[in-house]
């Protein structure tokens, strides 16, 4: 049996199909007045209006983009190079995920690594300044990651639960709601509020890694001409002991392919000599 409340429920939904039903007719029908010879021409409007939001641009696309830096700088001179480019990304208002740096020990040389988060528009300023008269660029390389689906999957949750958050508060403020309604709609506001709060963390970190491009310096230490010239001897003599390894190895694979060709007819004709031996001693 309907009660009231659920009876007026329904009558809405009906007079509301009702009157969708008449607008979408109204769309195509012609006007009073007209002749039915108009109607193709309202067609031909709506399908404008439809090409017309075709030729829109297309949808935005977010991209993580990381660079990746090995950068070159004389030991003594190595900490006041991270510096510098720490002072720079600060002025650029970019934000440091990590910085290391160590000092020289016994015969180690010092190396330091940096990570920052810049903003894409001033991305390129940023990498213009990691080259110096102190630091030079041994290797670049940048990965592209496209994250759009992800956003765009972030964003459609968010707008969903948020019409959802606001039904549930309406439904809330009806003086017609009994307290186990009430209970219910209070335990489903909350576990919306709940995934509303998740992805907007979730978008809050798309975010910073679309809207920012990430920077991974290392940096390494460079070696004095002395110290490279030292060890030309011994690279020779390594490379020389290697090349001569790779010819002896050659020269016995292909002894021993050689060889193989012939073992197996040998076997085969020792065999026979050996049981016709035995046969004639028989």
């Amino acid at each position: 049996m309907l009660t009231p409340r659920r009876a007026a429920c329904l009558s809405l939904l009906l007079a509301l199909s009702v009157l969708t039903a008449c607008g979408r007719k109204a769309e195509i029908a012609p006007m009073q007045g007209e002749s039915p010879a108009a109607a193709p021409a309202a067609l031909s409007k709506q399908a404008g209006g439809i090409e017309s939001a075709a030729a829109e641009p297309a949808q935005q696309r977010y991209l993580v983009l990381t660079h990746r830096y090995t950068i070159e700088a004389a030991p003594q001179r190595m900490r006041a190079v991270i510096d510098a480019h720490l002072a720079r990304c600060r002025a650029l208002d970019c934000i440091v995920q990590n910085e290391s740096f160590t000092s020289p020990a016994n015969d180690s040389l010092p190396n330091g690594h940096l990570a920052v988060r810049v903003a894409r528009k001033q991305a390129a300023a940023f990498a213009a300044g990691l080259a110096g008269p102190d630091a030079r660029v041994l290797r670049q390389m940048t990965d592209t990651e496209d994250r759009t689906l992800q956003v765009v999957d972030v964003e459609a949750r968010i707008a969903n639960l948020q019409q959802l958050r606001e039904r549930l508060r309406a439904l809330m403020g009806d003086a017609r709601s009994g307290v186990k309604d009430l209970v219910e709609i209070e335990r489903q506001l909350a576990e919306t509020q709940g995934e509303l709060d998740s992805l907007a963390a979730q978008r809050k970190v798309l975010a910073m890694e679309t809207d920012r491009e990430l920077f991974e310096i290392d940096y390494v230490a460079q070696r004095s001409a002395v110290e490279r010239g030292m060890l030309d001897p011994v690279r020779d003599a390594l490379l020389g002991v290697g090349h001569t390894v790779a010819g002896s190895l050659s020269a016995l694979i292909t002894f021993v392919a050689g060889a193989a060709v012939w073992l197996l007819p040998a076997w085969l004709l020792w065999r026979f000599l050996r049981a016709r031996r035995r046969r004639d001693e028989d």
